[in-house]
């Protein structure tokens, strides 16, 4: 597999230079190796088992929380249906204009993927958490960005609008061959070079269509 340079921290910190954003939310910081990197101003992170600002589960935090955010990196729980629950959270507390990264969300192996863990890069079936919201949600713009294969990549959530993927099947009946299968089409897979093309057109529509490119690996 080859090495990538370009990190979760450096996508976030590059959105956030272009898109001015001021406020950002982490969920799953862990030992802070993505949440210390990140160079927006005000920034606050959720975790139940490490210290950081609310020291306590996702879920808690968003039943308690008043604050909204123009970015938010989710990394918590890798189960599907946590990762809907996270995603939703946060997107009732998005500033307009703002942006949700999901981690792990381009497994590269079966092991990978497999809930509980099995394997030492472990990505959960967050995928599956994805393509339950490109399959069901219109009024989003979604783009999973092949940029790092060891590390499985990162996915963007901004609002817009989205074509719906007809798969005729629900969380249940998502699994490993039917993605290897569909990968491209149901990730909207992109290269990091065209989702950054995307993204500034999207924050200067005059400058270019609105909406990330569709499948262009």
């Amino acid at each position: 597999m080859r090495r990538c340079r370009f990190k979760s921290w450096d996508l976030i910190n590059w959105m956030a230079g272009f898109g001015g954003y001021k406020t950002y939310l982490e969920v799953g910081v862990g030992r802070g190796r993505n949440f210390n990197k990140i160079s927006i101003p005000d920034k606050c992170g959720v975790d139940p088992n490490c210290d950081t600002t609310f020291r306590m589960t996702s879920d808690d935090f968003f039943k308690s929380n008043r604050r909204v955010f123009d970015a938010i990196f989710i990394d918590g729980l890798h189960h599907a249906v946590q990762v809907l629950r996270d995603i939703s959270n946060s997107l009732s507390v998005l500033n307009p204009g703002g942006a949700i990264v999901i981690h792990d969300c381009n497994p590269q192996t079966e092991e990978q993927q497999v809930v509980p863990q099995a394997s030492k890069i472990w990505t959960g079936d967050v995928w599956k958490a994805w393509v339950i919201l490109r399959a069901t949600r219109s009024d989003l713009n979604m783009a999973a960005i092949d940029m790092c294969r060891l590390r499985c990549g990162c996915g963007v959530i901004q609002m817009g609008h989205q074509e719906p993927l007809l798969i005729g099947i629900g969380l249940d009946g998502l699994n490993w061959k039917s993605l290897e299968t569909n990968r491209s089409e149901w990730l909207n897979l992109v290269s990091l070079e065209n989702f950054k093309v995307g993204f500034l057109s999207r924050k200067n529509p005059e400058k270019g269509v609105d909406g990330f490119p569709a499948r262009a690996v």
